[in-house]
């Protein structure tokens, strides 16, 4: 068992709380969700619970935690952090085989874990899959898990579903997948910022996700509507009141203030205004679901009648480690919707990355990409206004709003990049792409790190877009929000389309 009692993460340089007096329990069958927006101290909390507070030392970390648990396995958002030099076999070092090692390696079809390839060569999924197995080699007693099914194609996020279901040691994750939130969790822990992102705020709920955030909306609305009520009612009051004082005080130039039955009104309405205005402070505030990122993409000028874009025609394609598929041909229009699954390693993210190379060569479109390493089109030292900032006249204040209606605080938009959040770098990435007001978007894993309580308005967005749209996505929420979508499937035989 784990348990955690008062804790608090509070930011160093502004003293702004993240997490205020948490109280938790893990137990042995915990299968927890930890769910809220970008920045708002969910991966910072894993790191707190194994006791690597040296990770976060830009947070004071206040409360204790009792534990049971001597072996802890932890999976990194960033899945190059510790491993960039590595080769496979050196992640393997200390392991201990039994069933659930044997299982996870049949259903990722990996059958040597002493292999010599650099792991820096791999595909995201496959490091994600090299770095699962290296968890479960410790045999842990407790998994912590930051975005699992970041880079794992359609038929890997179904087996970790199952697997995380199945097993027998609690499991806390950090996820923006919705679905598979739905079909793992247990239990959820929502962690807010309200008030402008100023006021830390926690739910513990049993409910499965869907249900929970439908009776989290139905009840903030019942009561923000109760809260209404007696504002109303309270405000009906004040001006009956101020009215019966007017005349009280005009009386007084009438009357004598000596006189007995004028003091004795001043007094009861006295009394009257010092009571309603202890009903005015003991009235609830409004209650608000973390409020809402806004965001759309620039109007694009699209001709009445499609145009060809490219003609994508590639008898090879391969990287470094050699030929990935073969014949691949793929037309993209203006006004195309395109998504492209597959599984780890077939070579999804060296395609997209050829049609981004193609276009930028040929097209005389505006290209905008997004790939799965944000650091190879944004600067992650420099800061956020500096990232964004082109130099044009009263742009700043633009960006400044912008970023704004994506829950970003003053503070925040001065941070260097590399401080924040993996989802607050992609709403920058998404912001830069705003600002450029490109005609064709190439997305990588767009939704990787954004929230599942916020992501709405990136399905919003996408779907609005006049544009092109090719994109790489295993986000079954994602690829179901787009309408009039073309799907194809990568693989060693080329791109096969696929039923909507």
């Amino acid at each position: 068992m784990m348990k955690l009692t008062h804790i608090s993460l509070i930011e160093e340089k502004t003293g702004r709380s993240l997490i205020s007096d948490l109280d938790l329990v893990i137990n042995q069958n915990s299968k927890l969700a930890i769910i809220g927006e970008e920045g708002n101290g969910k991966s910072s909390l894993l790191h707190v619970i194994r006791n690597r507070q040296d990770l976060i030392p830009y947070l004071q970390v206040e409360g204790k935690i009792d534990s049971t648990y001597q072996s802890i396995g932890y999976l990194n958002q960033s899945l190059d952090a510790e491993n960039s030099d590595l080769i496979v076999a050196d992640l393997f070092e200390e392991m201990t085989w039994d069933n659930l090692l044997i299982e996870a390696m049949e259903a990722f079809q990996i059958d040597n874990l002493f292999s010599t390839q650099r792991y820096a060569d791999l595909s995201g999924g496959e490091k994600l899959k090299y770095q699962l197995l290296a968890i479960l080699a410790t045999n842990p007693e407790i998994l912590l898990l930051d975005e699992p099914t970041n880079n794992l194609d359609l038929n890997g996020i179904e087996w970790l579903e199952t697997f995380i279901k199945q097993l027998s040691i609690p499991v806390i994750f950090v996820s923006h997948d919705e679905a598979f939130i739905q079909a793992t969790a247990n239990e959820l822990l929502h962690l807010e910022l309200t008030k402008k992102n100023q006021v830390p705020l926690y739910t513990l709920s049993k409910d499965d996700f869907y249900t929970y955030k439908e009776k989290r909306e139905k009840a903030i609305t019942s009561h923000n509507l109760q809260v209404k009520n007696e504002q109303r009612a309270l405000k009906k009051q004040e001006t009956k009141l101020r009215d019966v004082w007017n005349k009280a005080e005009h009386q007084h130039t009438q009357v004598s203030r000596a006189d007995p039955r004028l003091q004795k009104k001043v007094k009861s309405l006295k009394q009257q205004k010092e009571k309603l205005a202890t009903q005015k402070d003991n009235v609830q505030d409004i209650r608000t679901i973390e409020e809402q990122p806004t965001f759309f993409f620039a109007p694009v000028s699209s001709p009445k009648k499609k145009q060809l874009i490219l003609d994508l025609d590639l008898p090879v394609l391969e990287n470094e480690k050699g030929v990935l598929a073969k014949d691949i041909h793929l037309p993209i229009f203006t006004q195309d919707k395109l998504i492209i699954t597959g599984e780890n390693g077939i070579g999804k993210s060296t395609l997209i990355r050829k049609v981004n190379e193609t276009l930028q060569q040929q097209s005389k479109y505006k290209i905008g990409f997004m790939p799965q390493n944000y650091e190879e089109v944004i600067d992650l030292s420099k800061s956020v206004l500096e990232v964004l900032n082109t130099g044009e006249s009263n742009e700043e204040q633009r960006i400044r709003t912008l970023l704004a209606n994506l829950n970003f605080t003053r503070d925040e938009m001065l941070h260097a990049v590399s401080e924040l959040s993996g989802g607050q770098q992609a709403k920058i990435l998404l912001v830069k792409l705003m600002l450029e007001e490109n005609e064709v978007l190439i997305l990588d894993e767009p939704t990787r790190n954004l929230s599942p309580l916020t992501n709405q308005f990136f399905y919003d967005a996408l779907s609005e877009y006049q544009g092109t749209i090719i994109a790489i996505s295993h986000d079954r929420k994602f690829i179901s929000s787009l309408d009039e979508k073309q799907l194809y499937e990568l693989t060693v035989e080329g791109l096969n389309p696929q039923q909507n």
